[in-house]
């Protein structure tokens, strides 16, 4: 199958995949140079996962920066993630919320974040203003209950940026170690990795 007239990033995965790492570095490489957002994107998740290339948390926020000043839409979303929570560099709440606040001229899901965050009461550092006190429940077992800890709307919003990631909850067998479904397990899970911890999701956490 040729790979001309692909993106660069399938390209270099599909190399990737037929092992010419190598190769598939030297066109990310080539193509970086030249502001390729695709590639610098590409290159970003690699130094993000340790894919092809050591894990680099700091490189990766820098690519991921270069992206998104070239109009990569995933690379914006995911620094305004970093940004957030400080993966790769110091954390800048303002920076995140002015990017936030760009992206949601053109963003549905962004203006509807910000609307959220805009809510929440929070200082300049994205900090709650306010610390809910818990009420005690039990002693033994220590149970407590924050009362109407998050808003309809924050639950809403958790919901519906949930959804569509939800897995069925898995077990990991026995003898092979790998991760596996099993009718035992009836519930559905999913997480929010630091490129899905948007400003939102960080600041309910």
């Amino acid at each position: 199958m040729s790979l001309e007239g692909q993106p660069i990033g399938a390209r270099a995965y599909a190399l990737a995949a037929q092992g010419r790492a190598a190769e598939a570095l030297a066109l990310l490489n080539a193509a970086c140079a030249k502001g390729d957002g695709d590639a610098l994107f590409t290159l970003a998740y690699w130094r993000l996962s340790g894919e092809h290339l050591p894990r680099n948390l700091a490189e990766c926020r820098r690519l991921f920066g270069e992206a998104a000043e070239r109009g990569h839409t995933q690379a914006r979303q995911i620094l305004t993630c970093f940004l957030a929570h400080g993966t790769g560099g110091s954390a800048d709440w303002p920076a995140a919320i002015a990017l936030l606040r760009t992206r949601a001229s053109t963003e549905a899901a962004a203006a509807r974040e910000l609307e959220i965050v805009r809510a929440m009461g929070l200082s300049e550092d994205g900090k709650p203003n306010q610390i809910q006190l818990p009420t005690p429940v039990s002693a033994t077992p220590h149970v407590v209950l924050f009362a109407k800890l998050f808003t309809r709307d924050e639950c809403r919003f958790l919901m519906d940026v949930a959804s569509p990631v939800m897995q069925p909850a898995v077990i990991v067998h026995p003898q092979t170690g790998q991760q596996m479904e099993n009718p035992v397990r009836t519930s559905d899970s999913m997480a929010f990795p630091l490129v899905s911890e948007s400003p939102a999701v960080h600041a309910l956490n």
